[in-house]
């Protein structure tokens, strides 16, 4: 049986953005530590009026294919936000611009900008 505590970060992630989608906005994990297969009438969400549907809920929880999830959404998609700043640190640009540390302040500031702004658009294309 699927357990909320063996589950990769990025379907924790997608399981609570359509809890909130179904509730009123309200992220509740110890609703799936409880019952990974909670319905929207117990505070998590149903499969079936996702845009996923059932059939891929089934498949990542019930039986336990994270390959599933990971077609439809790419681990690119999920880079870390602390993750992707310090690649972006570590590139050529970044490393020449930031020398000072008032430099490296404002190449981190500017970095988280370029992760929100990515991942927002990724989030609006699905």
């Amino acid at each position: 049986m699927t357990k909320w505590e063996n589950l990769p970060t990025q379907i924790k992630d997608k399981m609570l953005e359509r809890q909130a989608e179904q509730n009123d906005g309200k992220r509740d994990i110890s609703v799936f530590v409880k019952d990974i297969y909670s319905a929207k009438k117990c505070g998590g969400f149903d499969w079936a009026s996702t845009t996923e549907y059932y059939f891929f809920w089934n498949d990542v929880l019930a039986k336990e294919n994270f390959k599933t999830f990971y077609e439809k959404y790419s681990k690119q998609d999920y880079l870390d936000k602390k993750q992707f700043i310090k690649n972006m640190m570590h590139t050529g640009l970044w490393e020449d611009r930031a020398c000072s540390i008032k430099e490296r302040q404002n190449a981190i500031i500017e970095a988280n900008k370029l992760y929100d702004n990515h991942f927002a658009k990724l989030k609006n294309k699905k």
